[in-house]
């Protein structure tokens, strides 16, 4: 989860549940495989409800954190130049409950092209590997 560095709890230490009354979360659509266990998760840690407006886009999302519009919940992977040029600071919240799977298929007998192949390569290094 990250916020603008001039949001409200962008300098907090530590938050409880109740920090996040009244915020909005700038969230992916519904299907997203990270939105749902975060949902779950921040609902049995005590959160009645969540103010959310959904985008379609990863851009859209961080674009409207950077502008202070609420907290986003995106990747690390879709954050770190954002994070490294401080346009966006992480909250700090245990997301350690929260993980999902992604999976990358390919047919052994096809020829996989030097492209996808240097795909494979980045996501195996940005991507905890099971």
């Amino acid at each position: 989860m990250v916020v603008s560095p001039e949001h409200q709890l962008a300098a907090r230490s530590s938050l409880v549940i109740d920090d996040f009354h009244r915020q909005h979360f700038l969230l992916t659509e519904k299907n997203c495989s990270y939105r749902t266990p975060f949902h779950q998760s921040i609902l049995k840690k005590g959160a009645d409800a969540l103010t959310e407006l959904e985008f379609h886009s990863v851009e859209a999302i961080k674009q409207c954190a950077v502008a202070g519009l609420g907290i986003a919940l995106l990747p690390e992977m879709a954050l770190k130049e954002d994070l490294r040029a401080r346009r966006l600071v992480a909250l700090p919240w245990d997301l350690s409950d929260v993980s999902f799977s992604a999976q990358m298929l390919w047919h052994r007998e096809k020829w996989i092209t030097p492209s996808m192949a240097a795909f494979f390569e980045i996501a195996k290094s940005e991507l905890k590997v099971i």
